[in-house]
């Protein structure tokens, strides 16, 4: 009896371990990086932003769209992504990959697929801290440390230990990077990137500096004006009535509604 009642103990901490896990790709949620020149200019930024769905052999996607800060309304696809079992993965160029898999403990190796941006490169992976950060909205999120060791083309040979640190935050993504997939592992050219915010799908702001941070189209509405525009939720129903702090979409665009 003793024994049965560890079983259930253990299969109910895993089951709400899992039920903790936090998204990355939510309808909504939107990225800002910025990238610098070598003297700390800001040369551009960029937004990624989730916006809609797809399927690809049978397996059910989000798209995930890219523009710069100053022409939010010309989107392009970036790639297609998911989340299951607490991995999140990208879909591009005709294959599926492992953006990061939040499973990991402290001391797991890992290799890094780098295909798409360096296919003469190997990139391992080794967990060295796991914690726990609370972010803007109160949620407390997983925090891995990460170093990357780059060894030379794929049989091993001529390995060289670099050590390159790098952070990934449930529901956020890598701390500098967001969820881009051009990782410059050890690079020291003319840009670096840096992740300025995160918005959720309601728009509140989630990760990063909000100061300076861009809206990605949600427009703010404080009064009760009645228009004859058809307002939608986020999921594309019809409403009959403006949700209080909820986003909803009218006349192509989104605002949120406040109390």
């Amino acid at each position: 009896m003793k024994k049965i009642s560890l079983l259930f103990v253990f299969f109910a901490f895993c089951n709400n371990a899992m039920s903790q896990f936090r998204p990355l790709f939510e309808e909504g949620k939107s990225w800002v990086v910025d990238y610098y020149t070598w003297d700390e200019r800001v040369e551009a930024t960029y937004t990624y932003i989730v916006k809609g769905d797809s399927i690809v052999d049978s397996i059910n996607y989000k798209k995930v769209y890219f523009t710069s800060k100053e022409n939010l309304e010309n989107l392009s696809l970036y790639y297609l992504a998911r989340d299951e079992n607490g991995v999140a993965y990208f879909r591009k160029d005709g294959k599926e990959h492992i953006l990061f898999d939040f499973n990991r403990n402290i001391g797991d190796e890992f290799t890094v697929e780098t295909e798409l941006r360096f296919p003469e490169y190997n990139f391992k992976g080794i967990v060295r801290e796991i914690s726990n950060t609370e972010s803007n909205d109160g949620v407390v999120r997983r925090t891995f440390n990460v170093d990357l060791d780059v060894y030379y083309n794929s049989d091993g040979e001529d390995e060289y230990e670099c050590g390159f640190p790098y952070t990934f935050i449930e529901g956020i993504g890598e701390a500098s990077y967001g969820i881009e997939i051009d990782y410059c592992i050890g690079c020291t050219g003319n840009y670096n990137n840096k992740l300025r915010c995160v918005h959720n799908a309601d728009g509140v702001h989630i990760y990063g500096n909000a100061e300076g941070c861009i809206n990605t189209g949600i427009e703010i509405v404080d009064d009760d004006k009645d228009s004859p525009h058809t307002i939608y939720s986020i999921e594309g129903q019809v409403l009959d009535i403006y949700p209080n702090n909820k986003v909803y979409i009218q006349n192509g665009k989104k605002f949120l509604k406040r109390k």
